[in-house]
């Protein structure tokens, strides 16, 4: 566990939790002054006596420094905020609260408001990670991310056709209008703090849309890190590989930020698409499509191209790929992807 924070404060500006020995990399807020890496041998998100520690001060750090930081029991004990679980209780995102899939607080409002006010929409304090019932050690997790202006209770159906006395279910519900590479550092941190809570025996991911993208990118981090849960399934709905050629004209304007790195050709986009950065965890691409019957169209499924739902760099690395017949959105409620999703997890 590792804490950045100002002494004088009651708690901690910044906490990272890691799984095994790893590198990290983080920018440090103006105000902050010592940073604390602890052995959480106890798990209890606090440093008890006899925990391993190391103690460096923010005066100490140059810019773009890498340093190295050995965890080493000590006589006395570092100097931490009075009560650094009191942070976990001030992230302004859920992590693992219990929530029912019609509830409005998962619903279609928070889609919207998500993508054109993501800051005040993660200031209400509903976003974040939920269960559908209490965790159950038993049970593998199903993380289902949704897209753009999308929202949790759009795998509704998905979900009635899981087997949930072998699965439980993890819903993200995130302001989709922040930049693609801060969403995809923001559910590497939350993950590794729940999967430290809970010790998930296994997760399969679904993403709809846009979180393909940044559920790719996770991927791509956490097995940089070498931090990642054991992963099952990794399933991608309609998502934009390529961008969307209305973004180019949004990041122009007063829009929000993600229209940047959904344009074709961003600096995200080619990270995502990157064969170096190739992700290894069995990936199946469902891909949707309409006949719109009209000339000169370009193919697509009424929101995202074909030709951005089949990039050539992604195609090459999938295990698997399956084209349905349906809307951007229609297609979570077809039966194809629900047999798909079944055949996919049978095996576990």
């Amino acid at each position: 566990m590792i804490v950045f924070y100002h002494p004088e404060e009651k708690v901690s500006h910044s906490l990272r939790i890691i799984s095994r020995p790893g590198h990290i990399s983080t920018v440090f807020p103006k105000t902050t002054v010592h940073v604390v890496a602890f052995s959480d041998l106890n798990g209890d998100l606090d440093w008890q006596e006899g925990e391993p520690y190391s103690f460096v001060e923010r005066n100490e750090f140059e810019l773009n420094e890498n340093r190295l930081l050995v965890l080493q029991p000590q006589e006395v004990g570092p100097i931490l905020p009075a009560n650094l679980r009191a942070y976990l209780d001030l992230i302004p995102v859920k992590l693992g609260a219990i929530v029912d899939i019609d509830d409005p607080i998962i619903g279609e409002k928070i889609g919207k408001a998500g993508l054109f006010e993501p800051l005040t929409s993660l200031q209400t304090g509903k976003m974040g990670y939920y269960f559908l019932q209490p965790y159950d050690g038993d049970k593998q997790v199903i993380f289902m991310v949704h897209g753009m202006s999308g929202y949790p209770a759009q795998f509704k159906h998905i979900i009635s056709h899981i087997d949930r006395q072998r699965f439980q279910v993890l819903l993200l519900a995130y302001p989709s209008g922040f930049p693609l590479e801060q969403l995809s550092s923001g559910i590497e941190n939350a993950m590794n703090i729940l999967q430290h809570r809970y010790e998930f025996e296994r997760v399969h991911v679904i993403a709809h849309s846009m979180g393909g993208l940044i559920t790719r990118r996770w991927l791509q981090r956490c097995q940089e890190s070498q931090r990642c849960p054991l992963l099952g399934e990794y399933i991608t709905v309609s998502t934009p590989w390529l961008g969307h050629e209305a973004a180019a004209t949004g990041a122009k304007m007063s829009s929000p930020k993600v229209w940047k790195d959904m344009s074709p050709g961003s600096e995200f986009l080619q990270r995502i698409n990157s064969i170096e950065k190739r992700i290894r965890v069995p990936h199946t691409l469902v891909f949707s499509y309409q006949s719109t019957g009209v000339m000169n169209t370009e193919a697509n499924d009424g929101s995202v191209t074909l030709a951005s739902q089949l990039s050539y760099p992604i195609q090459k690395q999938v295990n698997q790929q399956l084209g349905i017949r349906e809307s951007h959105v229609g297609v979570l409620s077809n039966t194809e992807l629900f047999e798909l999703i079944n055949r996919r997890l049978f095996i576990y």
